[in-house]
């Protein structure tokens, strides 16, 4: 499955559980919705946490589409974690 966005805001608080191998998997080689090939785009709102049973080293924020997203790496897979989004499930 190639994926280059995983949207998780919507009605009340919602969670996502994604593992370094998940999103290399879930992103297309070669391509991603901010040019990155092995990255991939998170969305959601201040009410939404995703976790890891990996760990994440935090990066640069990066401006893009008009939003603000801080970005995660996990050996070569990259997350770009919409602003507000709770992160404390990735360290």
């Amino acid at each position: 499955m190639d994926l280059e966005a995983i949207d998780i805001e919507g009605s009340g608080s919602n969670s996502l559980n994604l593992s370094e191998s998940d999103a290399l998997a879930l992103t297309p080689t070669g391509h991603s919705a901010i040019g990155d090939p092995d990255a991939l785009v998170v969305l959601g709102g201040v009410d939404d946490f995703i976790s890891s049973p990996d760990s994440w080293t935090p990066g640069a924020s990066v401006s893009f589409g008009g939003d603000t997203f801080d970005t995660f790496t996990s050996g070569s897979a990259t997350l770009f974690i919409e602003q507000g989004i709770d992160t404390t499930g990735l360290l």
